[in-house]
């Protein structure tokens, strides 16, 4: 394949296969030896493209973050400043890092030290004292050491790679791995200020303003090297639906739209502008009610040979993709923790009655699914020295609701036609593989109220499908 980024980038849909996203260590004997995200090591920005272009993928992983990050922190710690230069708080780390997990399925923390000094014994420790996110797609791991541990993280834009050698003349910027060891983080400190100054020194407060600091990264598919992006099985249904909407704009701008035609023959040069004239001032609702006259001479048999107005068709046929756009919105939607529709597509509420207790049970549902990536992400952020925890969008006990106006909500979903396709379109997405079947049973219990035994026999079995492997190569 060629390695030509601006070709790939527009063509990966139709060359790359979905299940074969290649890890390969890329030896580079100047810089340091790293290891690919992809085949052409571009896939952050391809995953980053495919969003941004498709606008189901879009509005799910914006939804998905939302949730993720909740309603923030519920701790004094939210307003502590981790980055004075960026003004961010711990609450805003929350935010930024949700929003890369909803998108690329990973996060790159970076963290910064101070001292902290025992009073009483004089001891130096070294803290946590700064926290940011680096942009996901500039971050690469580095071959591992001689122990297998990761040796270095490596930041810089690939997208501008263009070849080998362009790779090899760039020198990289990079940061240590996570390590919380305190003589670890002093030998780094150490190492750093001597490739800075060429010079050593035991005192810590000098060095610490040259160390690069340390970067974790919280892979959330951690058998994989790199995590997968929510959208990466649905990545060809993204693209389809961006490509739906190119190809209704071309016809928009390019195609035929109603245009009227007026067809004349044999006319001489004076009654032909005298024509023209009057049919423009024809147009338009000042001339819908205005008539037009033209004498012909006595030898005109056939009049509509001379002068013959006719309609051209606009090409534009809104039901040319409806099913299919459905399918593409319902498997895309699948992929970001099974959200509903109706969060999604305020179009959809009509569904589920103006009571809105249905929706307020999608909200409860989807809270839910969420909740495990909320739960780790509060982990990861106090587990780099910054404690908190995150509220979640939706609490149960405020969000229940009467039980009797529950249970007539449900029963009017069930009733409707619409009602009625979201459930067969949910035993689609879980037979195809899209869906948790565990997710379809607890939609179909909680906003149509069925029971479970029911449930699980309209959802039937899921067709087992080929796990997705990932291969790591060195080259």
């Amino acid at each position: 394949m060629s390695k030509d980024n601006s070709l790939v980038r527009k063509t990966r849909a139709v060359f790359i296969e979905l299940y074969s996203r290649v890890v390969k260590l890329v030896e580079d004997k100047k810089n340091g030896d790293v290891y690919w995200n992809g085949e052409n090591n571009l896939y952050p920005n391809e995953v980053e493209l495919v969003v941004n272009s498709s606008p189901t993928a879009s509005s799910a992983s914006k939804i998905m973050a939302k949730y993720i990050h909740g309603k923030g922190l519920t701790d004094e710690t939210k307003d502590i400043l981790v980055n004075e230069r960026k003004n961010y708080k711990v609450s805003n780390i929350n935010e930024l890092a949700a929003a890369d997990v909803a998108e690329q399925g990973g996060v790159w923390f970076h963290r910064g030290f101070g001292i902290d000094v025992n009073e009483a014994t004089q001891q130096v420790k070294i803290v946590p004292r700064t926290l940011d996110i680096l942009e996901y797609s500039k971050c690469r791991k580095g071959k591992e050491d001689d122990e297998k541990n990761d040796s270095k993280i490596y930041y810089r834009d690939y997208s501008e790679q263009k070849t080998m050698l362009s790779q090899s003349k760039t020198k990289e910027e990079w940061f240590y791995p996570f390590n919380d060891n305190q003589d670890v983080i002093i030998a780094q400190i150490k190492a750093d200020y001597a490739t800075a100054k060429g010079e050593d020194t035991d005192d810590i407060s000098v060095m610490l303003p040259y160390y690069r600091g340390q970067v974790y990264y919280w892979n959330t598919t951690p058998r994989y090297k790199y995590a997968l992006a929510p959208i990466d099985p649905a990545y060809n249904d993204a693209d389809s639906e961006s490509r739906i909407q190119t190809w209704t704009n071309g016809e928009i701008r390019l195609g035929f739209l109603g245009k009227t035609s007026v067809i004349t023959q044999g006319l001489d040069e004076e009654t032909a502008k005298d024509i023209d004239q009057k049919v423009a001032a024809w147009l338009g609702e000042n001339g819908s009610k205005g008539v037009f006259r033209l004498d012909l001479a006595n030898t005109v048999e056939d009049i509509s040979k001379v002068l013959n107005i006719q309609q051209v068709k606009a090409q534009i046929d809104p039901k040319l993709f409806s099913d299919l756009k459905k399918e593409i919105r319902s498997t895309i939607l699948g992929m970001y923790c099974s959200i509903p529709e109706i969060l999604v597509l305020s179009s959809s509420g009509t569904v589920f009655g103006t009571s809105g207790e249905a929706y307020e049970q999608a909200k409860i549902f989807y809270n839910e699914q969420t909740e495990q990536l909320r739960v780790r992400l509060s982990e990861v952020i106090t587990h780099l020295g910054f404690p908190c925890e995150i509220e979640p969008l939706v609490k149960t006990e405020v969000a229940e609701v009467d039980e009797n106006k529950n249970l007539t909500a449900q029963a009017t979903l069930r009733g409707t036609s619409s009602g009625v396709t979201s459930i067969i379109e949910l035993v689609k997405a879980v037979s195809q593989g899209y869906t948790e079947k565990v997710g379809a049973v607890k939609i179909l219990t909680q906003l149509y109220g069925i029971s479970e035994e029911d449930a699980n026999i309209i959802i039937g079995d899921p067709v087992e499908t080929v796990p997705e492997t990932q291969t790591t190569e060195a080259l």
